[in-house]
């Protein structure tokens, strides 16, 4: 066995996730999903051997659970567990870090709106001009464009395979709710709206899995994920 229970696994190709383990001889209706290059399931402790093959049960994101094989009939892997990313910088080269994750924990435990207090900056700020270009981290969905009242001001929310990245803070938008952008795309420009005290990026991400009562409202430092970490 690859795969210990728990560990979360990243299809590698199209994956039919069966009822039943094994893959011969299976009646109508067995498929009851595909999964898709980049979807991501958590192990479980069940597993089997059929058609020599090891499959495993999982659980998908959606909450469903069914069987899906370690690898396809000719050996080729169909997952992998290696979840790294290699994220764009939302922000054009040379743009100026003006505040890392952990930052100011002080500060940040009194921000509302969290089922516990902050244990700092859950984010990483860029300082530029006001209209300095905002980029997509990374191929997604934009679920949320809108003003928000209790301190992110003019933000999008992007929807990924890999979980969600926030921008914050924006003087304008250049996408819509609901459309589909490609890493680097530009999607906004750079403000001082909301809680801020001058004109800065906040730039957030969530993984999959993610735990809101954390201590950081479910987000995780981007910076080891940034191709571009400066």
């Amino acid at each position: 066995m690859r795969y210990k229970e728990g560990a979360r696994i990243k299809a590698l190709d199209t994956i039919n996730v069966r009822n039943t383990p094994g893959y011969l001889n299976k009646p109508e209706g067995d498929v009851q999903t595909v999964l898709m290059p980049g979807d991501v399931v958590t192990v479980g402790v069940e597993l089997e051997l059929w058609n020599e093959l090891i499959y495993y049960r999982v659980a998908l994101e959606d909450g469903r659970r069914g069987w899906v094989s370690e690898t396809s009939p000719d050996g080729t892997d169909l997952f992998t567990d290696r979840m790294g990313l290699d994220l764009t910088k939302p922000v054009p080269p040379g743009t100026i870090l003006t505040q890392l994750w952990g930052e100011n924990p002080e500060y940040y435990r009194q921000i509302p709106g969290y089922p516990v207090p902050l244990r700092g900056h859950n984010g990483i700020d860029w300082g530029a001009p006001v209209g300095t270009s905002i980029l997509a981290t990374d191929d997604g969905v934009v679920t949320q464009v809108r003003e928000d009242p209790t301190g992110f001001g003019r933000m999008i929310m992007i929807k990924h395979s890999w979980g969600e990245s926030l921008y914050a803070h924006l003087e304008a938008f250049a996408v819509n709710e609901l459309q589909t952008v490609v890493k680097g795309q530009r999607i906004g420009y750079m403000g001082n709206t909301g809680a801020s005290s001058g004109p800065h990026l906040h730039f957030g991400i969530k993984l999959n899995g993610y735990d809101r009562s954390d201590g950081w409202g479910g987000y995780s430092n981007p910076m080891k994920y940034l191709e571009e970490r400066a």
